[in-house]
């Protein structure tokens, strides 16, 4: 079964977006502030699924790209965006094909990204390159107690303690990092702005 088809047959099952993560809503006011002081400035939705975020932003006004592989996600989230008129275009492309995603992407287009619970590590360069200089990534995803490769974290699904900082690194300056536990496992959540 290939990612697109694993990924249709999820979004097939869902009964509607869900919630916002509570780490883009308090993060929110801040970031419709940035993005209405810059003109023209759009935001990436990475792996945006039904929406989410994507749907969110759009009814504050704000331009957004939503990248999606599942063709039932992209067809659910173009008919809630249609339903609204809300400003949503979406990209189907597969992320994990570096060269589809440089070209999808482009560059210096974004004042936002949003990266919620999807990793691919080499991504993240593809990313800094698709943002404008300034312009804010939110990163939320899963924290292993390993590093990749080992018994915690055998195929490296999830990031390892430190390991968000280590990608943001070179193209991004990290204004916000959390690492923590919860009921429902660890989290490391950035706010991190383009060099």
């Amino acid at each position: 079964m290939s990612d697109a088809e694993r990924w249709d047959a999820k979004w097939k099952m869902a009964q509607g977006p869900g919630e916002p993560s509570a780490f883009f809503e308090s993060a929110l006011p801040g970031l419709l502030a940035r993005l209405r002081k810059t003109p023209g400035a759009r935001a990436l939705d990475v792996a945006a699924g039904l929406g989410r975020h994507a749907l969110p932003l759009a009814r504050a006004g704000i331009q957004v790209d939503a990248a999606e592989i599942s063709g039932v996600a992209a067809g659910r989230l173009s008919q809630a965006a249609g339903r609204e008129a809300l400003p949503i275009r979406l990209l189907r492309c597969d992320l994990s094909n570096l060269a589809q995603s440089r070209e999808a992407l482009g560059i210096n287009r974004y004042g936002l990204i949003l990266d919620f619970f999807y990793l691919e590590r080499p991504l993240f360069p593809v990313l800094a390159r698709a943002a404008r200089p300034g312009a804010t990534l939110l990163v939320e995803t899963r924290l292993s107690p390993g590093e990749p490769g080992s018994p915690g974290n055998p195929k490296g699904y999830w990031l390892a303690p430190g390991e968000l900082a280590r990608l943001l690194r070179r193209d991004w300056r990290l204004l916000e990092l959390h690492e923590e536990g919860r009921a429902d496992g660890a989290l490391a959540r950035a706010i991190a702005r383009r060099r």
